[in-house]
């Protein structure tokens, strides 16, 4: 048993010193901010929010004269109960071939617009950036052409009810005095919750099923795991 004992101890010192170098090679810098939707419903307004969390691990040592990240995001997505008329959830990852405009943005960049007025993918964005997002403090309100995708599912139990909804149209979609009030950002340590797992029962299915056939974005729009959860996740 001793002898068994010393391998594992030195099996799991083995790995943690491995994993440690890989990580001196490709750091990784991970971040957490609530996004908070306030919608006006005919005078009332109704709030939801959800925390986002996103990693970025720098990959530059696998490119010559380059600068590259792997992003990585996972909510669940931020989304307000509309009653009768369903939820509105603002999209992880947006769906990407749309005609409105301005182009929404992913939930999952909204850290960076809100604080740096940039995305993953726009030069503006440093190294510095990245290291330094997780201290930012404050609350941030996004401009009308800040705004993240959003996804209307009318009919909670049927996900192919759902919808795309540009942020200045809430009350041509869903209906007669519904509007958008307000989005905002804020960095926080605080961790998600599965409160929109327990809206959507048949997300989680959704998820498991899409992770081992990897499903992909489908045009015309259909919902995917991946809007309203980021990543997909094994379970």
């Amino acid at each position: 048993m001793r002898g068994l004992a010393r391998i594992v101890f030195f099996g799991a010192v083995g790995a943690a010193v491995l994993y440690g170098a890989y990580l001196l090679v490709f750091p990784q810098y991970t971040h957490r901010f609530r996004i908070t939707i306030t919608v006006d419903d005919n005078g009332k307004p109704r709030v939801g929010s959800g925390v986002v969390t996103v990693t970025y691990q720098n990959v530059d040592a696998l490119l010559v004269n380059q600068k590259s990240w792997n992003v990585s995001a996972r909510g669940p997505a931020p989304w307000v109960d509309l009653g009768q008329k369903g939820i509105i959830a603002a999209a992880i990852y947006s769906y990407t071939p749309v005609n409105y405009e301005p182009m929404p943005y992913s939930a999952a960049d909204l850290s960076f617009v809100a604080y740096y007025g940039a995305k993953h993918h726009d030069p503006k964005l440093s190294k510095a950036n990245i290291e330094n997002i997780s201290r930012e403090a404050g609350l941030r309100k996004l401009r009308l052409d800040q705004m993240p995708e959003f996804i209307w599912i009318p009919d909670v139990a049927n996900p192919n009810s759902a919808e795309l909804v540009p942020a200045d149209k809430f009350s041509e979609i869903i209906g007669p005095g519904i509007q958008l009030s307000s989005v905002t950002v804020e960095i926080t340590d605080a961790g998600s919750d599965n409160s929109l797992y327990q809206k959507l029962p048949w997300l989680s299915g959704m998820e498991r099923d899409q992770y081992r056939r990897l499903v992909v974005s489908s045009i015309p729009f259909k919902l995917n795991a991946t809007y309203l959860v980021g990543d997909l996740h094994p379970f």
